[in-house]
């Protein structure tokens, strides 16, 4: 339901950015602003998950993302969308609770499946919306989308109120802590989030600008564009819950990796195959790397120890929201000088990227109970 209302409009919300006057450089800001309030407020979130119950904390958290839409919707001019952006930023405070709700609820070998039909089943609202978004949006105005969004996001935060509390599990005095495990367990943490802040910022190179580049290359519609957000949105589905598998079946950091191989691919495919079918196939494989956070929160989250287990969470999170907010910056840079260049530069990093995560530090895994630190 939430993804449904926030997929009427999120699909085309870069052109509503140029809509009110941004240039390439200006329409990167409004991200850059959007992912430095994520930026800030994830590592306090992963305190209140340690320490609250985490259904107030979802429910708090969506109810801040609700009220996002409707300030776009106020906007006169691009900067004005800056308040929503923060908005919308600050509501990611709920992020580490709800990574940390669902491994708690399900069995610890089957972690990533889980966190991945989680998220799944969020970019399914999506796969709809866009073309719904991209058609009302033709027919009437954006403003009109956005406020729809924002009445399905206020239902949808009013979900949270009927699902069971969560409170966090209390470090055990009894049991001993395997110091070495700890140790590795964290080292592994710490690589993992930077190698997230390194992989967010190749996304983010480009992800604010394959919007325009339909519109400025493919010369397409807000109804088109919505089409092919809804392809990028099933995408995310359907490969999210393959990547799960992936990562419960053969390692995590293997989920990882395919994860960037989609990216790759679909780069590749959208600026060599400037055809409207062959960018309905680029939309669907980007789909898939829309779950590389996911993965990698669920994979820190699978090795945390239970008490700490919000704040461990949190830290890879904040890392890839840290350098999204840069990244749109020299996006747009890229993309005033050529529209092909940010596209360019994310081919020449992924493979790099792609191939870490299969390295031993970052990929090996323990096999024991004691993955498990109380």
């Amino acid at each position: 339901m939430g993804a449904f209302g926030e997929g009427l409009y999120l699909f085309l919300f870069p052109a509503y950015i140029m809509e009110l006057k941004a240039d390439a450089v200006q329409l990167g800001a409004v991200f850059s602003i959007l992912n430095l309030a994520s930026a800030l407020t994830i590592i306090p979130g992963g305190i209140l998950t340690d320490k609250y119950d985490r259904k107030k904390i979802l429910f708090f958290s969506w109810l801040v993302w609700a009220f996002a839409p409707l300030a776009y919707s106020l906007a006169d001019r691009w900067s004005q969308l800056f308040v929503g952006a923060a908005l919308w930023g600050a509501s990611m405070f709920g992020a580490p609770a709800i990574t940390a709700y669902v491994i708690n609820s399900v069995k610890k070998e089957s972690v990533m499946s889980a966190t991945s039909i989680v998220s799944a089943s969020w970019t399914m609202g999506y796969v709809f919306s866009p073309a719904i978004g991209g058609y009302l949006a033709d027919t009437f105005s954006m403003r009109l989308v956005l406020h729809l969004s924002f009445i399905f996001s206020l239902l949808s935060t009013s979900v949270f109120l009927f699902i069971a509390s969560q409170h966090p599990k209390k470090a055990s005095v009894t049991q001993p802590s395997p110091l070495s495990v700890v140790g590795y367990n964290k080292r592994k943490m710490v690589l993992w989030a930077g190698l997230l802040a390194t992989i967010a910022f190749t996304l983010y190179l480009t992800r604010p600008f394959v919007v325009p580049f339909f519109q400025d290359e493919l010369h397409l519609s807000d109804f088109q564009v919505g089409v092919l957000g809804s392809a990028t949105w099933l995408g995310a589905a359907l490969l999210g819950v393959f990547l799960g598998r992936i990562g419960d079946r053969w390692k995590k950091a293997g989920a990882v990796f395919v994860c960037m191989i989609f990216y790759l691919a679909s780069v590749i495919v959208l600026i060599l195959f400037r055809q409207l079918p062959t960018a309905a196939l680029a939309s669907f494989l980007m789909g898939g790397s829309f779950l590389a956070g996911t993965l990698v929160s669920s994979l820190i989250g699978s090795i945390a120890p239970e008490a700490r287990m919000g704040r461990w969470i949190s830290v890879p999170q904040t890392t890839g929201m840290l350098a999204a907010v840069f990244a749109p910056f020299l996006g747009g840079w890229l993309y005033k000088n050529s529209v092909y260049y940010p596209f360019i530069a994310a081919i020449a990093v992924t493979p790099v990227l792609a191939v870490l995560t299969l390295t031993k530090p970052l990929a090996k895994e323990i096999h024991t109970e004691e993955m498990r630190i109380h």
